[in-house]
């Protein structure tokens, strides 16, 4: 027995270990009655069923053409668990879990030389709003954002150490992601390449690449860009190819869906070319004034010359201008790649930039700010649908709570206690879950009662008896 417990202490005293076992709690909680708020998820829960019930991966049909890793991933689940809502959003709160994990692993691995980065970077990215709303609503995005940033983070050690063991990691994270989202994993990860080794190019010639940077780096994307595309191809040809003989349209629907559908939808063409950055700024709560206090000149040359925010930058701008120019509609998941690269670049700013006190100033002022800018969105929300507020008052203050409690843990502890903070992030840690596990409380006290929140358990429940589960 002694022996075990040796050989699990170094698990639990891991720092990763308690911050993923927060977010574990805080996505997963109540277990029992675990509520799904996306109607969306109706439209791949029956597939996922059908893979489940008769064991056919491949020749399952598909949802409109959608890559098949979520319903790959939830059917092992259904097979081996009982049906239940919980059960069809793991495989997605686990591909959660990993995007924590690989933000405080590349802080880590390739972050400055200080114990305190890696931490703060997992705690950040625990704690966040649209990565635990994420976690918690399982689509296809999330699962390819895991792929995505596997990728990254592969590919930055292979670049930093030279091993070509993290240059295959790399590509297998990306044959993972482009299972779910086809072209977008594919497109970001040619970015990611392109600017990694344009920045690196004039490393020497003493490093242990596979073609010298300071003469081959373009030589070296073009390869790695191919890499690329032929993995993403050879592991999805086979289920390509079987679902193109089984069902008739599949591969013109597959073809609209990575390509066409960026120049519009079914709604038409979106010019909401700002929708993702105001996203952007709400999805980051409560490390939005962590980020936006840090974009300045002066702030620049303290944090904008290091490999991590290279990394950071060349994994998320890319993907925030491209889906902001796209012409389909702007929903919120389809981002959710940028918010893994934000959360560890707020981690590296906020460490870099927290004993000046200009940085925190201006991180008062934002902190307020974003206060004022969301109490006003709720405020219009409430009025907005004001029928679906008076369904449930508990809800909207449950909502308000969370939010308004968000904001301001983080402006006490990243601000006013920021000592105390960067010593013992944990307590911080604990208060964000007590607002997250009181909103979701309510949330399923509330989702068998209120009308806008049982129709899309309804719309769900539809889909899955329309292949009943035996």
């Amino acid at each position: 027995m002694s022996k075990v417990i040796v050989g699990i202490k170094p698990f639990l005293v891991c720092p990763l270990t308690w911050i993923l076992s927060v977010f574990f709690l805080i996505t997963s909680w109540p277990f029992v009655g675990f509520p799904l708020t996306d109607g969306d998820v109706s439209h791949w829960v029956p597939w996922a069923q059908e893979i489940a019930l008769h064991g056919n991966p491949l020749s399952a049909k598909s949802d409109q053409s959608h890559g098949p890793l979520l319903a790959w991933g939830t059917a092992l689940f259904i097979r081996f668990f009982s049906l239940n809502y919980y059960v069809l959003n793991f495989f997605n709160l686990l591909c959660g879990l990993g995007c924590v994990g690989l933000v405080y692993a590349i802080a880590h691995k390739i972050g400055p030389n200080t114990g305190k980065f890696p931490l703060l970077a997992g705690v950040f990215a625990a704690t966040n709003f649209m990565l635990v709303y994420l976690s918690r609503t399982p689509m296809y995005d999330l699962p390819a954002a895991f792929g995505f940033a596997l990728f990254c983070y592969a590919y930055a050690v292979y670049l930093k150490f030279g091993h070509r063991k993290w240059l295959v990691v790399a590509l297998l994270g990306l044959g993972l992601g482009s299972l779910s989202r086809f072209i977008i994993v594919i497109v970001l990860s040619c970015f990611f390449v392109l600017i990694m080794q344009f920045l690196n190019r004039q490393q020497g010639a003493g490093n242990r690449w596979e073609f010298s940077a300071h003469s081959g780096w373009l030589r070296t994307t073009v390869v790695h860009v191919c890499f690329i595309f032929g993995t993403a191809f050879l592991i999805s040809v086979p289920w390509l190819w079987v679902q193109h003989a089984h069902h008739a349209g599949f591969l013109e629907f597959f073809i609209y869906d990575n390509f066409f559908r960026f120049l519009g939808d079914e709604k038409g063409t979106s010019r909401d070319y700002y929708g993702f950055l105001l996203i952007t700024f709400i999805g980051l709560i409560p490390m939005t004034p962590v980020l936006v206090a840090g974009l300045s000149k002066s702030m620049w040359e303290k944090w904008g010359k290091s490999p991590i925010a290279h990394v950071a930058l060349a994994s998320s701008v890319p993907c925030l201008l491209f889906f902001s120019f796209s012409g389909h509609t702007k929903l919120v998941r389809y981002i959710a790649y940028i918010f893994p690269s934000f959360l560890l670049l707020s981690g590296h700013i906020y460490v870099t930039c927290i004993s000046d006190p200009v940085y925190r100033k201006r991180m008062t002022y934002w902190y307020y700010g974003l206060l004022t800018v969301v109490s006003t969105i709720l405020a219009v929300y409430a009025l907005q649908f004001s029928q679906e507020a008076h369904q449930s008052v508990l809800f909207v203050v449950a909502s308000i709570v969370l939010l308004l409690g968000l904001i301001g843990s983080g402006l006490v502890f990243f601000v006013y206690r920021y000592a105390s903070f960067m010593q013992q992030p944990f307590r911080y840690v604990a208060v964000c879950a007590v607002f997250y596990l009181f909103f979701f409380t309510v949330l399923v006290m509330e989702y068998t009662a209120v009308p806008f929140l049982f129709q899309v358990r309804d719309m769900i429940d539809a889909a899955l008896k329309g292949r009943p589960h035996g």
